[in-house]
């Protein structure tokens, strides 16, 4: 059977390997370690409803996949990395709150939605001058964790080696060699024409003493997911930018801290400030497939922030792509 290499271990590269255990299909992960990755950053969120438009998620129809792969993993590591968790939806204006009108009786939006209003302390939120509604089946993958244990396990099985790959250099003879590197494939001549961008995100990490007992997701113009013990992440930042540029910046710093004051109005103090690039696609679905003139190299990536939704099934159908010659679904083939 022939063997993938796998250049890269953030969420799309890991689903692949693990997808790849699923089907034992002989593979290895190299991987350039970064202090700051979009993958190791990511908050991991997923929510039914999202977006200023107040739409059902990109990819929502892959939840039960999505769910039993994150299951099986956690089996077999001993931790579960994947979580179910309410989530508040602060309406943000005037026009969201007429679009979440439109949506009131729909049964696609209904079936997601727990009854009544969410409890909000007055010492600690400010009323919602819009309104809200409360989402029961989102939750969170704590990314980081799942990383490291995967590499682990993989280190462990010896399909694990911590290199910079040479595109160059990539040997034909001993299988396919699937870049996942997120931004940092753009920068090799093999991959530079593929239709992705580069978008900046900030995240910080919140202490809110008063909210050490909540955990709820909560959601407006930025997000916070509570992590334990009084500590939140909030976020995030979209910013295009021409380069994969992982420094904080102090305006996505002001930004994110400005919008967690329109849900908040508790103190909190921020402990930590991160940054990184998202590989994202214009029409906003991954892409992958493979190269055109060297069918010895492949890629998979542009997840932007649905890649803890998506990546396994979307791992699943390149493996079917790659090593049985099924199409790729049409959203995401070579474009």
């Amino acid at each position: 059977m022939e063997r993938l290499h796998i250049v890269g271990q953030g969420i799309a590269g890991t689903a692949l390997a693990w997808q790849c255990r699923q089907r034992e299909v002989p593979f290895r992960i190299y991987d350039e370690p970064r202090a700051s990755t979009a993958s190791k950053v990511a908050a991991g969120l997923v929510t039914p409803i999202a977006g200023q438009r107040l739409t059902l998620t990109q990819g929502w129809s892959f939840l039960t996949e999505m769910e039993s792969f994150y299951r099986n993993v956690s089996s077999l590591l001993g931790t579960t990395f994947y979580h179910r968790y309410e989530t508040v939806r602060f309406l943000a204006n005037d026009v969201e709150a007429t679009r979440w009108q439109k949506r009131i009786g729909d049964p696609v939006f209904e079936e997601e939605l727990l009854p009544g209003a969410p409890s909000l302390a007055n010492e600690v939120f400010h009323t919602p001058a819009f309104g809200t509604f409360r989402m029961k089946r989102a939750g969170f993958l704590r990314v980081n964790a799942w990383l490291e244990a995967s590499r682990g396990w993989f280190r462990k099985e010896g399909g694990y080696e911590e290199a910079r790959i040479d595109i160059e250099e990539c040997d034909p003879g001993v299988g396919t060699w699937v870049f996942a590197n997120g931004p940092w494939m753009l920068g090799l001549s093999s991959f530079d024409w593929l239709p992705m961008r580069f978008a900046h995100g900030d995240i910080l990490t919140l202490s809110i003493p008063d909210l050490a007992d909540d955990r709820r997701i909560l959601s407006s113009s930025a997000w916070l997911l509570p992590l334990g013990d009084g500590l939140w992440r909030a976020g995030s930042t979209y910013e295009a930018v021409g380069h994969p540029e992982t420094l904080p910046s102090a305006n996505g710093r002001a930004s994110v801290d400005a919008n967690v004051q329109k849900i908040l109005r508790c103190p909190y103090d921020v402990v930590d400030h991160a940054a990184a690039v998202r590989p994202v696609t214009l029409t906003r679905f991954p892409t992958m497939g493979r190269h055109p003139g060297k069918p010895h190299l492949a890629w998979f990536g542009g997840f932007s922030s649905k890649g803890v939704l998506t990546a396994p099934t979307y791992a699943r159908r390149f493996l079917d792509h790659l090593l049985d010659g099924e199409a790729l679904p049409s959203e995401v083939a070579e474009r």
